[in-house]
């Protein structure tokens, strides 16, 4: 029982959660649009959110970590870094504009106060778009432009990114700094939740568009988008992290599985 607790609480504090809902996007990705996949191209998410997660809690980096964290940070540093370079010009462009907007969301521009993070339009955008880049951009590459729907799927993703945010904000309410500005602290958590669901039904219209126009077959993300709202409207604040970390997270996870179950 103590070591499924430790494998928990390292899988919730150390950032596998966030990789892993990358990489369950990612899947999403390649396998709705028919795409091959290499292992630099399925992998490489997952270190890079890994490492970019990582490198936002322990930003400004003046916390003491274990031998064992520093090597496993290592590690996934080495991956990423040798998948990187295997990658063709556009994905290798896709991740340096991710990483760099992962940089100004930590670090302010030498004119600036303040970082991006506290920039409350510009830090759940910033989040959005790195996942968009990851997970839609990077797997499909060029091709992605090659029509309206590969920009649309673009589009919905981004919004379903910034309704998965939106229980992580209602939960950390009482805990965040004032100055993040963040949507429950500006209208509440009740407006946030309206808010959200109105984005929700946003996106289910795109997948509903995506579905219909070009026959993709996108019913795991309106799964996703069902499961979305539900959690957001029963998000409250202080709620435990196995509802926030563990099962907001894991809504990829369950549509990536349906995907392969019926695809099969």
């Amino acid at each position: 029982m103590n070591r499924i607790k430790l494998f928990f609480n390292a899988y919730i504090h150390h950032s596998y959660h966030v990789a892993l809902m990358v990489l369950s996007y990612t899947g999403l990705s390649f396998i709705l649009w028919d795409m091959p996949m290499k292992k630099e191209t399925v992998l490489l998410p997952y270190f890079l959110a890994f490492m970019a997660y990582t490198g936002v809690k322990l930003f400004p980096f003046n916390r003491s970590l274990t031998l064992r964290r520093k090597g496993v940070i290592g590690l996934h540093f080495a991956a990423a870094i040798f998948l990187f370079l295997m990658l063709d010009f556009f994905r290798m462009g896709a991740v340096v504009v991710a990483f760099f907007l992962t940089v100004l969301y930590c670090i302010p521009l030498p004119f600036a106060s303040k970082s991006w993070r506290y920039q409350p339009p510009l830090k759940v955008l910033i989040v959005a778009l790195c996942w968009g880049l990851l997970t839609v951009v990077f797997p499909l590459g060029v091709s992605m432009f090659s029509s309206v729907e590969g920009v649309l799927y673009f589009v919905q993703r981004l919004l379903l990114v910034f309704v998965a945010v939106l229980p992580f904000e209602i939960a950390d309410l009482h805990h965040d700094e004032a100055q993040l500005g963040t949507l429950p602290q500006r209208f509440g958590v009740l407006a946030t939740k309206k808010i959200g669901c109105w984005v929700v039904g946003l996106a289910v219209c795109l997948q509903l568009w995506l579905l219909f126009s070009a026959a993709l077959p996108v019913y795991p993300e309106l799964l996703m988008s069902f499961l979305y709202a539900l959690f957001l409207w029963r998000s409250q604040p202080n709620r435990s992290p196995l509802f926030t970390l563990f099962w907001v997270e894991a809504v990829p996870l369950v549509g990536l599985l349906i995907l392969i179950i019926f695809d099969a």
